[in-house]
């Protein structure tokens, strides 16, 4: 907000994504609401929306979808999308913490699409229970692989539908992927284009097209 000298009254909607509670009943929005009452704003809409990895999307969508609503007040929305990866021992290696905070706006330098394709299922690839006195994740690592890579088709083929369109990749003029590893991103990647009929030929073209190095 300082840095695009937006008031802080100009906010209607604090939406947050994240796998990391802090507390099982208090929100993190509501802590973040302090930064708000501070400058007399209470008076602003959005919650938590906990799930690993989606979260921070659904977050987005909500937001998106409340400035498209009756319910719009004419004010901005801000998603906050944040999370703690602590792992065990043998994947430690993996462990983190980041956050970053979107501004959404009317006309905004960056264009949302309206075409959309999802893939939820009920799968215990990576859970965190709440009984569980340990913060690390139960993570499948093999299933959860297999479980990213069929999302991917699946969301691939509704839009190659809905775009009415034979070859997805060729579609795109960039992919933003979920990257919980370079790898795996790369092999979701290879997957669609060998579905499409690609050439073998055309791989290393398109990868250098597709994939920032």
């Amino acid at each position: 907000l300082e840095s695009h000298n937006i008031p802080y009254d100009a906010i209607g909607r604090l939406e947050v994504g994240t796998e990391s509670c802090v507390d099982r009943s208090k929100s993190i929005k509501s802590f973040l609401m302090r930064l708000f009452e501070e400058h007399g704003n209470t008076s602003i809409e959005g919650v938590d929306n906990t799930n690993a990895c989606y979260g921070g999307t659904a977050a987005f969508f909500n937001s998106i979808a409340w400035m498209q609503s009756e319910a719009w007040d004419g004010r901005y929305a801000v998603v906050v999308a944040s999370d703690i990866a602590s792992y065990t021992t043998r994947f430690h290696f993996s462990s983190a913490a980041a956050a970053v905070a979107i501004l959404i706006t009317p006309n905004a330098r960056v264009v949302l699409e309206p075409m959309r394709a999802t893939c939820m299922k009920d799968t215990y690839d990576f859970h965190k229970p709440v009984a569980d006195v340990q913060p690390f994740a139960h993570l499948d690592g093999p299933y959860s692989v297999q479980c990213y890579l069929e999302g991917f088709k699946q969301c691939s083929s509704i839009l190659r539908t809905k775009l009415g369109v034979e070859r997805l990749a060729e579609a795109m003029d960039y992919m933003v992927f979920h990257s919980p590893n370079t790898r795996l991103v790369r092999k979701a990647l290879k997957s669609l284009l060998v579905s499409e009929k690609l050439k073998v030929g055309d791989l290393p073209r398109i990868f250098s097209e597709k994939v920032e190095q």
